[in-house]
């Protein structure tokens, strides 16, 4: 059940899924993924997102990236996703994302600073 935003613990396991905004998405999209996806709504605590941060590693037209996200959001719908009763959005829509990748980035430096001087 989506809860506008509020987080709420559950007994249902989670289930995270994404898809790269890269453009229409195809058959193997549905048979590899998102066909399973309605039915793992009734078992699980269910995130489905766009993945537009991995998609600017190949897609480099901004425009074609705005264009393809609502397109993916409609796919998602159209497989049967209820938004009752999974999240779904957008990777840049949760700011804690790149935050999160550049405290990784800081600390993988330090440990590899640290192992040089250790060494």
């Amino acid at each position: 059940m989506n809860t506008g935003g509020a987080w709420m613990p559950t007994d249902l396991p989670v289930v995270v899924s994404g898809i790269r905004a890269t453009g229409r998405l195809h058959l193997g999209n549905y048979i590899g993924a998102m066909r399973n996806f309605p039915s793992l709504q009734d078992k699980y605590k269910c995130y489905f997102f766009v993945a537009d941060y991995h998609t600017l590693t190949t897609l480099t037209n901004p425009d074609d990236l705005r264009e393809n996200l609502p397109e993916i959001v409609m796919d998602y719908l159209a497989t049967g996703l209820d938004p009752m009763r999974s999240t779904i959005f957008a990777q840049s829509s949760i700011p804690q994302i790149p935050e999160l990748s550049l405290l990784g980035i800081i600390a993988k430096s330090r440990v590899c600073d640290n192992l040089k001087l250790s060494v």
